[in-house]
């Protein structure tokens, strides 16, 4: 079973050196340290300041070939002390959809890095796949087509992000409002916990149905209450929720550029 650590943070990278070590192999085959190699120089390019554990992962890089092999994506042989591998065709139908379809959201500039996967090596890699195989079946060509199909990858992630940007407003939103209810009940001079009993009813937090606000609030150390509700909520939202609607906007907006320029 592949390891959930690398199939969480780094399997864009593996799948995506996987692909490149059986496109520069020819005839003969990859190696895992040509996996490794393409993986580092990928990770490379995405991130600026690369920090995650690639260089250690030799381990797990043999674990992820060798369960190619097991489900029949691959094919293992040895010439000499190091294995040997070849994608065949459903491997590279599997591996492009594993990184088209993460379960996990991409992080923005993993996200960029795989618009320039498809985009500049989408004509190489289907040409991989007719290669693998007497015939090229017209299904199978539809549905290479649709998993190397950039601009629906590019809108998905657009609507994903505006799903995020919608969330965040309407918590900065309901912080405002929460905090302008409580204040004008404290100012006349309502009982606290009223107060708590009437945010819950009109704007209850995402949690509520896990604990709601009266039960949350009398967790709180009794001097610490007040500031929650008022200038709590305003601080969460002035250095929280605003300021990632801000960062998503404007990755929203490279992404509609992206969007334009590749068509």
């Amino acid at each position: 079973m592949r390891s959930q650590t690398l199939v969480n943070r780094l399997e864009l990278f593996i799948a995506a050196a996987t692909l490149a070590a059986h496109a520069s192999s020819h005839e003969s085959g990859f190696r895992q340290r040509d996996v490794r190699f393409f993986a580092e120089l990928f990770s490379n390019w995405a991130e600026a300041d690369v920090q995650h554990e690639l260089s250690a992962q030799n381990v797990q890089i043999q674990r992820y070939l060798d369960d190619l092999c097991t489900h029949g994506f691959a094919r293992r042989s040895r010439k000499g002390r190091a294995p040997e591998y070849k994608v065949v065709r459903v491997g590279l139908l599997e591996l492009l959809t594993r990184l088209t379809n993460s379960p996990q959201p991409h992080r923005p500039e993993h996200f960029l890095f795989l618009v320039f996967f498809i985009t500049g090596y989408s004509e190489r890699i289907k040409e991989l796949v007719e290669r693998e195989g007497a015939t090229f079946p017209a299904a199978l060509r539809i549905e290479l087509e649709a998993v190397l199909d950039v601009g629906s990858l590019l809108d998905e992630e657009i609507n994903r992000i505006r799903r995020q940007l919608a969330k965040l407003e309407a918590r900065a939103t309901d912080a405002s409002r929460t905090q302008e209810l409580v204040s004008a009940r404290i100012a006349s001079g309502v009982p606290f916990d009223e107060i708590i009993s009437e945010v819950e009813r009109k704007l209850p937090y995402e949690f509520n149905s896990r604990k709601p606000l009266s039960e949350l609030i009398s967790s709180i150390q009794p001097d610490q209450r007040r500031w929650e509700m008022v200038k709590g909520n305003v601080l969460r939202a002035q250095t929280i929720w605003k300021p990632q609607a801000g960062l998503l906007k404007a990755y929203e907006a490279e992404l509609q550029r992206l969007r334009a320029a590749l068509g």
